[in-house]
């Protein structure tokens, strides 16, 4: 098994692809990771970058997840990168988001382009980040010139008795040079403008051409009302709005398309990964086998116990209709999960309380029938 680690340009600034070669039964759309310390301390994140580093294993979301020729790969973003640091290595835990397919893997973390960031966002970093030695550098103290000696020199006592009519009078010393110490220090400033002059005179010398505005090339928009993969994955990248994600799923899917029906996907898994628990839903109606259509699931055949998966996360929110298809599908029977039908029913019944009309409606028949 290998791990590759790399930056394509078009992915943008601290983000990086993860790719794992071969895929060893993981599915893009249930897949976790972890990452561990060679000192057995596991990353720990939450909106914030770099959040810290514990003892208690951690894991994560990938930004988004795909099969690749060779294996499976994934995006992570600045949630991960800002606290890992390029040369050291740690491990990689991946896994199902139901325990299945464990693989543990090392990789060595490269130097990849980060944003520009905040002195915070710089400061949790390094404070998160077990690997990164911080130099304590102890102040230098200034040096305590000699004093000139006085301008006026202390007056002194005339002998009694030389002025019994007259004033005394005070006699003022001779102008004395400037101190020695004051002249090197005029001429270190002289020194240090002469160097600054010749400095900026010879960047300005050796400074490449402008490139006219014309060679520029610039970047094609996305074209309004396009769907597919490539326009969804730029739609994740530039809005972080839970229910736009989720709209803009909906919008996918309504095409039909293959291409857009994989943009949803992507757009229903950003959606829950930013709380929208309708994202999980929508996932998990992909899979279940009823009223599963090859023309709105992104997968080729269904699977229950992976819609089970799906419409759990959107219970563990409280969500109304992710209950009642977590309760609907598990009292059909179709998952492997041992007393699915009293857990089914379970569901249901918080699904009816937080008002959810079909949930209330199934109940009642399941009631007569028994």
């Amino acid at each position: 098994m290998s791990v590759k680690v790399f930056q394509p340009p078009e992915i943008g600034p601290g983000r990086a692809v993860i790719e794992v070669t071969p895929e060893r039964g993981l599915d893009p759309t249930l897949l976790e990771f972890a990452l561990e310390t060679r000192q057995g301390r596991y990353l720990q994140t939450d909106d914030r970058v770099g959040s810290g580093w514990g003892s208690t294993p951690c894991w994560h979301r990938p930004v988004e997840a795909t099969t690749s020729p060779t294996g499976i790969r994934f995006v992570v973003d600045t949630r991960i990168t800002w606290a890992l640091t390029a040369s050291v290595t740690y491990q990689l835990k991946l896994q199902n988001h139901d325990g299945s397919a464990p693989v543990m893997e090392r990789v060595a973390w490269p130097a990849i382009q980060m944003p520009a960031s905040s002195a915070l966002a710089v400061d949790d970093t390094l404070a998160a980040s077990p690997d990164v030695p911080i130099a304590v550098i102890a102040p230098i103290p200034a040096p305590s010139p000699e004093l000139p000696p006085p301008l006026i020199q202390p007056l002194r006592a005339p002998p009694e008795g030389i002025f019994e009519h007259a004033p005394p009078t005070v006699s003022v010393p001779k102008k004395q040079g400037v101190p020695w110490f004051q002249l090197a220090m005029i001429v270190g400033v002289l020194l240090l403008i002469g160097a600054g002059t010749v400095g900026v005179l010879w960047i300005l010398h050796n400074q490449p051409p402008a490139v006219p505005l014309a060679q520029i090339p610039v970047q094609a928009p996305a074209v309004p009302g396009a769907t597919g993969v490539e326009p969804a994955r730029h739609f994740v990248q530039s809005n972080s709005d839970a229910a736009r994600l989720k709209a803009e799923g909906d919008r996918y899917l309504a095409a039909g398309n293959r291409d857009a029906v994989q943009g949803a996907l992507l757009l229903y898994t950003a959606a829950w990964d930013r709380g929208e628990p309708g994202g999980a839903v929508e996932v998990g109606k992909m899979w279940d086998p009823e009223g599963f259509n090859t023309n709105h699931s992104a997968f080729t055949k269904a699977d229950a116990d992976k819609a089970m998966l799906w419409y759990r996360r959107a219970a563990d929110r409280n969500d109304p209709e992710g209950l009642f298809r977590l309760g609907h599908l598990l009292v059909s029977g179709q998952t492997s999960l041992p007393n699915a039908k009293e857990a089914g029913i379970s569901a249901l019944k918080r699904a009816a309380d937080l008002g959810n009309e079909a949930a209330r409606t199934e109940l009642a028949h399941l009631k007569e029938a028994s």
